[in-house]
């Protein structure tokens, strides 16, 4: 899928925790929930930062099971054509993005945001759900998301949402950036 930037840093989002606290010492923004002011017609109404809730809100639209990520990297490529930003997918679903560095900062090490497409689809033997199709139920419960009777593809996809976020934030000074996004590997499919 063509060269990875020289650097050494790999960050696998893989789980809020991480997400929160890579977010809040590198980039200076902390995922948060405000309680005033209307920042968008959602459930995640005055979370911040706006654009990775953006990203997560239209994810849960997108079904995305293990198997089927197809629609996860079609949204994917569409992001990054829209940043203008050159992208690449293999034959198995796997999309890379690239993101030159900001001016001045082209000899600095590269960074690369690695996440996966796809989602383990559970959900409550009460509940009504059809992962190949159905878009994930999201509440917010005093500061939990959580979704109502099924997973929420939170794993990944709050680490997906944030690279998005980052791949379209024209305000960040950064050395080379590198987005993988991969799907669930062959070895994961024979254990579904």
């Amino acid at each position: 899928m063509g060269q990875r930037p020289s650097g050494k840093f790999i960050i696998f989002l893989e789980s809020c925790y991480l997400l929160c606290h890579y977010f809040s010492s590198f980039f200076g923004k902390i995922i948060s929930h405000q309680t005033g002011g209307l920042i968008m017609s959602s459930i995640f109404e005055g979370f911040k930062p706006l654009s990775i809730w953006k990203h997560f809100e239209h994810i849960l639209k997108i079904p995305h099971c293990s198997g089927n990520e197809e629609a996860m990297g079609d949204y994917i490529i569409s992001v990054a054509e829209n940043s203008n930003l050159g992208w690449e997918k293999d034959k198995v679903g796997n999309v890379v993005v690239r993101k030159k560095a900001t001016a001045g900062h082209e000899q600095a090490e590269g960074v690369i945001l690695q996440g996966h497409l796809d989602m383990v689809g559970e959900k409550n033997s009460d509940v009504v759900h059809d992962f190949a199709k159905d878009e994930i139920q999201a509440e917010v419960k005093g500061e939990w998301v959580q979704a109502k009777g099924t997973t929420l593809g939170a794993d990944n996809g709050i680490g997906v949402a944030a690279s998005l976020a980052v791949m379209e934030d024209p305000t960040l000074t950064h050395g080379p950036l590198e987005f993988l996004f991969t799907v669930a590997s062959p070895w994961m499919k024979k254990l579904a």
